[in-house]
């Protein structure tokens, strides 16, 4: 079965030295299939239509500056760049790789000897790069997930405890054997138990120490038979209180 080839897109504004990195990459195992332009202009454009695997960009292409078609940090460019300069501008290579070139490569006959194990070991690296953006993407999506679970589960706990306050308050204006006190008190304890669940979800880092239970609404059939337990008087009437209203018009 053979391997499908790389694809690189190399731009050299001299056609000798393009001809020799082409036979370069050309006797690679396996060969490279490479496309030469000769100026960024070409290079923008074929990039844009048909992305290579890797670029090599050469410095010293005249009037036009590599860092124009570099983005950073490096892995948000579709694909790796490495920039060829020749011995001397090694600082000039430095800035091109400060601007969003992967790596850059030497213009001697040494390297161009080893320039198809450069563009392997650029391949690789650009890989990981690419593999920890992709994690770090889902790793912020995760997290404003879970931020989005806290503040619902917070915003549904704060609506529990309104609804076991407006119980409590309902509660406490009806006689101790209204037959809706048992009806409040199921509120209640349900309620407490909902509040309980969302603690558990939202995590340790979350828990906090639960609110004290208060105290079950009395009920005459919560007298212990037989035993001499005095009955509760009836509650004192006390008016209306904010977030109760509708409850108190229909308990009574």
């Amino acid at each position: 079965m053979n391997t499908p080839s790389l694809s690189i897109l190399l731009v050299e504004p001299g056609r000798a030295s393009a001809d020799a990195l082409c036979r370069v990459l050309a006797s690679a195992q396996p060969p490279f299939a490479v496309r030469v332009v000769h100026t960024l202009r070409e290079f923008a454009e074929l990039a844009r239509q048909d992305p290579p695997d890797l670029a090599l960009l050469n410095l010293a292409t005249p009037g036009e500056r590599v860092e124009d078609v570099l983005s950073l940090p490096p892995e948000s460019n579709a694909f790796p760049v490495l920039v060829l300069a020749n011995p001397g501008d090694e600082a000039a290579a430095l800035a091109a790789v400060a601007k969003g070139a992967l790596d850059f490569v030497l213009t001697t006959p040494a390297a161009h000897a080893e320039l198809p194990h450069a563009i392997h070991r650029a391949l690789r690296e650009w890989a990981l790069r690419r593999a920890l953006q992709r994690a770090t993407e889902e790793l912020r999506r995760l997290t404003s997930l879970l931020e989005h679970r806290r503040k619902a589960g917070h915003d549904f706990n704060n609506l529990l405890g309104t609804i076991v306050g407006n119980a409590e308050l309902a509660g406490a204006d009806l006689d101790p054997q209204h037959p809706a006190r048992e009806c409040l008190d199921e509120i209640v304890k349900a309620s407490l138990a909902a509040k309980q669940q969302i603690h558990a979800l939202l995590g340790p880092s979350d828990q906090r120490p639960p609110p004290p239970r208060p105290e079950p609404l009395v009920r005459a059939s919560d007298e212990v038979p037989g035993a001499d337990t005095p009955r509760h008087p009836p509650l004192p009437r006390r008016p209306p209180r904010r977030g109760a209203s509708s409850m108190w018009t229909t308990m009574r």
